[in-house]
């Protein structure tokens, strides 16, 4: 029996057994579990799971973010219990936080940063030749850069109202409130994929890391209905490609946040992160510094499954 299979068998149990999981959800960083009884689980034995990097237990739900593949366990999980049958969205909804938005304010803010760079007699000086920024050519570098996703306020992790997101369980990155719904790239890489749902996407960056842009909060519940994704796998991506469509008002509508999330996911050659600015910003514009630890005699591994 393999390493995954003996994990899934072991977590069963230590959920309280098949008989105790009344609902299981699958999303992109973890698996939802909704048990019964939950006085029957051992926490313990659920943290020291070989394929659970964390446990997080809000609204009645056992949240578990799942090691080196969320869908491969989750499928594992289900061939060696048979729960299928019982997984269905959970009733759970993170409530959205009321935020202030506005869209004048943020439209005024533009134009003042734009009038006050065009006066500054180095502002030439500045501007890049071609409005999509140079990509990091030279193998001699590993640094590289992420971008703003959708226009809208920039704000640190720990802002989202998300436990596995703001204590950088999955890993560092930024967020996005976003005042439209187009989605772009936030880097100058290679989408790798999409989940199902639509709600997330894994992209590669230029210096070789991952990067997974989750839009919304607990989304995955929606089952793909506000996203259209305007890309395909092995596509080529700049900060100037659209990469989906959200409908915030659908989202909002389902007691959900629109949050954007920019998040690195590949911990095995992450050498550093760098965020250089936060506040309003329009799509494209520069957010981060990313550094990533030369490649080793081992393959990049996916470290998140569609």
């Amino acid at each position: 029996m393999g390493t995954s299979s003996t994990a899934a068998k072991q977590l069963l149990q230590a959920l309280g057994g098949r008989d105790n999981i009344a609902s299981v959800t699958r999303c992109a960083t973890r698996l939802r579990f909704v048990l019964k009884n939950e006085a029957l689980a051992d926490k313990q034995a659920i943290e020291q799971n070989a394929a659970v990097r964390g446990l997080i237990t809000d609204a009645g739900q056992f949240q578990l973010l799942i090691k080196n593949g969320c869908t491969d366990f989750y499928q594992n999980l289900v061939a060696v219990s048979g729960i299928l049958g019982n997984a269905k969205a959970s009733s759970a909804r993170v409530p959205l936080l009321p935020r202030a938005r506005g869209g004048l304010f943020w439209f005024l803010h533009r134009v003042k940063t734009w009038w006050l760079g065009a006066r500054s007699p180095q502002a030439q000086k500045r501007r890049p030749t071609s409005s999509v920024p140079a990509a990091s050519t030279s193998a001699a570098t590993d640094l590289d850069y992420l971008y703003t996703p959708a226009d809208g306020a920039v704000v640190p992790l720990s802002e989202v109202a998300d436990q596995v997101f703001s204590a950088e369980t999955v890993g560092q990155g930024f967020a996005v409130h976003p005042v439209s719904g187009h989605v772009f790239a936030p880097l100058i890489g290679t989408v790798l994929s999409v989940f199902s749902s639509k709600h997330a996407l894994r992209l590669r960056m230029s210096n070789g890391l991952e990067v997974m842009v989750h839009m919304g909060l607990d989304t995955v519940e929606l089952a793909g209905t506000p996203f259209s994704i305007a890309v395909e796998v092995g596509d080529s991506v700049t900060p100037t490609r659209l990469l989906a469509e959200m409908d915030l008002s659908q989202v909002k509508n389902s007691g959900r946040a629109t949050d954007i999330v920019v998040i690195l996911i590949d911990p095995d050659r992450r050498g550093g992160y760098r965020q250089i600015t936060s506040g309003l910003h329009q799509h494209g514009e520069r957010i981060a510094g990313v550094r990533a630890h030369p490649p080793s005699a081992h393959p990049l591994r996916n470290v998140w499954s569609a």
